[in-house]
């Protein structure tokens, strides 16, 4: 009977030790599928808003004498958060707060039975009353406070964006995971044109593009992927008298050593009246990040590493 009873368990152990890999791998890319779609789902509202905007200041607008020219561009969203709407307080991310979402796609990575540990304590206008939506991870200093009045978001304003909230999503270490990578969770960072005359101003504080012409957006993958290598350290323009630091770092510190979490390359620009900055998507350092998915538009986007 115990040999009967071997001969049954040694295959039922063999496709334990062999199948189970393989049946979380799949596991694994199923859910980052769907993190890819909760992706295009935020980039639709994105572009959504981005219309919206071009319309409107259309609607305001002189009269047209040339109506054979185009639409005027709209803005994208300067920051976003993440969450929900169904909270107690006004939200501040424009997308929810505006209508385009309601709420931000789920995480299919995030469980209530398995929270990731780094979101215990964590507002829950990034990532939900339950912690289960997928939320912004990419920290922006320029936007940490938003007016009700107007709107506006900047460094001044009654209320709180929570867009200045510091996670750690670049560089994945060796063994899978980053101190605080957070799968199916996404990153956004949106740009404009900078000119050289806030180039002083960028040395200690935040500077804000005069328009936000583009931005770019990604998704993390589990913790088995080492995706993309699409994030690294910002750099400054170096123009001839001041560098010019555009301040699209993931750290909010404000220490000139804190400059990590940049998914622009900076590239200069000097034109006839004026010396400015513009950025070309994706800043690979040589570490992956995760990174399953990047969407951007405006800007070029050849700066991606390998996976």
């Amino acid at each position: 009977m115990k040999s009967v009873t071997a001969i049954v368990c040694i295959p039922i152990l063999v496709l334990i030790v062999f199948g189970l890999p393989s049946f979380l791998v799949v596991k694994e890319r199923a859910k980052e599928a769907e993190a890819k779609e909760g992706l295009h789902t935020i980039e639709i509202a994105v572009n959504r808003y981005e219309t919206d905007d071009s319309l409107e200041r259309e609607s305001k607008a002189p009269p047209n004498p040339y109506p054979h020219k185009c639409i005027p561009p709209g803005e994208f969203p300067a920051f976003l958060v993440g969450g929900t709407s169904k909270q107690d307080e006004i939200p501040s991310d424009p997308l929810l707060r505006k209508g385009y979402l309601n709420e931000y796609p789920r995480n299919p990575f995030a469980r209530q039975t398995d929270l990731n540990p780094h979101l215990e304590g964590t507002h829950p206008e990034r990532f939900g009353l339950q912690r289960q939506l997928m939320g912004n991870v990419m920290a922006d200093a320029r936007y940490a406070r938003w007016s009700s009045a107007t709107g506006l978001a900047g460094r001044s304003g009654d209320l709180p964006t929570y867009a200045d909230i510091e996670f750690k999503c670049w560089d994945r270490d060796s063994d899978g995971a980053g101190p605080q990578f957070l799968p199916g969770a996404f990153y956004y960072k949106s740009s404009g044109f900078l000119s050289w005359k806030v180039a002083t101003e960028s040395l200690t504080k935040p500077v804000l593009p005069r328009e936000v012409g583009q931005f770019t957006m990604g998704v993390f993958g589990g913790v088995h992927t080492k995706g993309k290598d699409t994030i690294g350290d910002e750099m400054p323009a170096s123009p001839n008298i001041h560098p010019l630091w555009p301040w699209l770092r993931s750290q909010v510190s404000g220490s000139p050593k804190d400059v990590a979490g940049c998914p622009y390359a900076v590239q200069t620009y000097t034109t006839h009246i004026d010396q400015h900055a513009e950025f070309d998507i994706g800043n690979p350092n040589g570490i992956p990040d995760g990174t399953i998915l990047m969407l951007f538009l405006g800007g070029k986007g050849g700066g991606v590493g390998p996976n």
